[in-house]
């Protein structure tokens, strides 16, 4: 597996910028490691089935992967080691682990945020001309998609098994947060001489995220409330799928 990015010739300007982003990246990602671990005893503090849990844990391992490939990509941009620092876990735990805050926080971690994060990984695999920085962003989205498809299955598992209580509240805030981000306006002037690297400015990337709450997230929350409301959420996520920009199907109720 290479994950050596091409460098040669880049000003060191701009390969300052890029390592710049893959470090956050790879911070963000590290980040996720420890929500995965949280989530996984949430599930077993819920007794959900195994199939969950081993979901949870290959997700635990998948963060790893996607950290260490943006780490490695910052590097080799600059030129010198790059990795995470100490992550402050001291309150991992003190929230509210009721099954409704559970599946609250699992809508807008993975529902929401792991399908927004393929979607844009998959856009920027497909505007990279760079084979290293593709196969990571590939590998990215590919796995983002399963862990959101981990989090449906997770949502519809609670409603049928797991004594979620009411969940058509849950899906009725996360309609009118998803509706509010896209009456949101995007300020600012684009600039995209990074995207042939995979990267993409802030107005890109806000652009990127009100797309894929447009034409994916926002169908199928709108979709698993009229099932929940039909008394068919035991259907949710058999109802169709929807394409995304990385070539797959992902099981989202639409």
């Amino acid at each position: 597996m290479n994950l050596t990015p091409e460098v040669d010739g880049l000003p060191a300007e701009v390969r300052e910028r890029l390592a710049e982003g893959w470090s956050r990246d790879g911070l963000a990602e590290h980040a996720s490691i420890a929500s995965f671990a949280r989530f996984l005893l949430e599930l077993l503090a819920l007794g959900a089935p195994a199939e969950l849990v081993s979901g949870a844990q290959r997700a635990l391992a998948d963060e790893v992967d996607h950290a260490r490939r943006c780490f490695s990509l910052a590097a080799a941009y600059l030129g010198e080691p790059v990795g995470p620092g100490e992550l402050p876990v001291d309150a991992a735990l003190d929230q509210d682990c009721s099954i409704q805050m559970i599946v609250a926080r699992a809508i807008a971690e993975g529902c929401i945020g792991e399908t927004l994060a393929a979607f844009q990984a998959g856009v920027a695999a497909a505007s990279t001309s760079d084979a290293a920085v593709a196969a990571t962003l590939r590998k990215i989205a590919d796995d983002e998609l399963e862990h959101a498809a981990l989090a449906w299955s997770f949502v519809r598992w609670a409603i049928d098994h797991g004594g979620l209580v009411d969940p058509s509240v849950l899906f009725a805030e996360a309609i009118r947060a998803t509706e509010a981000a896209l009456a949101e306006p995007i300020e600012g002037a684009a600039n995209d001489d990074l995207v042939s690297f995979g990267r993409f400015d802030p107005v890109g990337e806000a652009t990127l995220r009100r797309e894929g709450l447009q034409r994916i997230v926002l169908p199928a929350l709108r979709a698993l409330a009229r099932q929940v409301c039909a008394g068919n959420a035991g259907n949710a996520g058999n109802a169709g799928t929807t394409g995304t920009t990385s070539g797959r199907a992902a099981p989202y109720p639409v």
